[in-house]
């Protein structure tokens, strides 16, 4: 009999961010191997494309408080209740420390002797100010059977929260091979036309807020162009500081050389990823950087900045570029190196596909299996 497994999130594609990203694969790809998998998702995402056909799906109503974290009704808890009750789940997978969605489920299981297992994805930066609030929070996190983190620093954050060690493990999360590949020549300049762009390319998509650095790289993109006239800076993605980063590409003479795409779906990026020159995930901190991923899975050559997250992945002038973090001109530097040094942007691309097998969505998929498992046996 499958494994049958609820999992409980409220960030999903069409969202943008690692945590949508990462529920998403996740269900593709348990689905895959065989996986009995229900999703359980806030009704406002209801009718989503990204949803996979062999994915069941429950609805719940609720509302979003920003910065600390989602927040439901009683009429949310009591649908996610009832479905973990009488839904006769082997395990309940609550996604991200931060949703009260997940929370609740990670309480009501360990109430019902239910496995479950909550991963943590990141910690914000709103963690110091908001200490009174995270010590509750992360009281129910250690009701959870085990823990997920994707990275080392996620994991030691929920030690460092009192998680015991041994019940938490590190799955980084994994790109889907089946979106994000090198694009065919024809394909790139059929992006390119699509968008007016000629030149250089330099792409980022992130979340247009200042932890993700995106004012760092339009300070950057200044010195660029001196170097490389022709460079086009292209941004896909949302956020509170956009109004801000367009002004200040105003401010610096380069706006009608930056294109501020919005948000985009997953295959758009996946496209304007493949056809760029170069991806730049400017990053003042990141807890894995699924970007850079998917930018080595379309054959992209990668410079981010040194986060934490972005470490575990790049090797340093191997399979991408590292530079200081806030430092506008050491990543100017390091942009038009990939830029003008044709052998270089060929070193990383071909080191970049390379690293990739070891972080597909199947590797990850196969990792939180096995802490299913893990959870299950610990439960009895």
């Amino acid at each position: 009999m499958a494994l049958k497994v609820l999992i409980v999130g409220d960030e999903f594609p069409p969202d943008i961010g690692g945590a949508a990203t990462y529920t998403a694969n996740l269900c593709k790809a348990l689905a895959k191997i065989g996986v009995d998998v229900t999703l359980a998702l806030p009704a406002r995402l209801r009718g989503s494309e990204f949803i996979p056909p062999d994915v069941n799906v429950s609805y719940f109503d609720g509302f979003v408080i920003p910065v600390l974290m989602r927040m439901f009704s009683g009429r949310a808890a009591k649908k996610l209740r009832d479905l973990i009750r009488y839904g006769g789940f082997d395990v309940v997978h609550g996604q991200d420390i931060h949703s009260s969605a997940a929370l609740f489920s990670i309480w009501y299981c360990k109430r019902r002797r239910i496995p479950s297992v909550i991963t943590c994805h990141t910690v914000r930066k709103t963690i110091g100010r908001w200490s009174v609030l995270y010590h509750p929070m992360m009281r129910v996190v250690k009701k959870a059977t085990m823990v997920i983190g994707v990275s080392d620093q996620a994991a030691e954050t929920c030690v460092n929260f009192g998680v015991p060690p041994w019940k938490v493990r590190v799955v980084p999360n994994g790109v889907d091979l089946s979106i994000f590949y090198p694009k065919s020549e024809k394909e790139k300049e059929e992006v390119k036309r699509k968008y007016g762009l000629d030149g250089k390319v330099v792409f980022s998509a992130v979340r247009i807020k200042k932890l993700k650095g995106v004012h760092v790289l339009v300070k950057a993109f200044v010195e660029i162009v001196k170097e490389v006239p022709d460079a086009r800076l292209v941004i896909a993605g949302k956020g509170k500081d956009l109004p801000e980063v367009v002004e200040l590409a105003r401010k610096l003479g380069i706006l009608e050389k930056v294109n501020f795409l919005g948000p985009k779906p997953v295959t758009e990026i996946a496209k304007l990823m493949a056809a760029a020159d170069v991806f730049v995930l400017p990053s003042l901190s990141e807890a894995f950087g699924m970007a850079i991923l998917e930018a080595m899975a379309s054959g992209t050559p990668v410079v981010s900045t040194r986060t934490t997250g972005s470490s575990l992945i790049v090797r340093d002038g191997i399979n991408g570029i590292l530079v200081p973090v806030g430092d506008h001109s050491s990543l100017a530097k390091a942009v038009v190196r990939v830029l003008t040094d044709e052998n270089l942007s060929k070193s990383l691309r071909a080191n970049g596909l390379e690293t990739v097998r070891n972080f597909t969505i199947d590797v990850m998929a196969k990792r939180v299996l096995e802490v299913y498992e893990e959870a299950i046996r610990l439960a009895k």
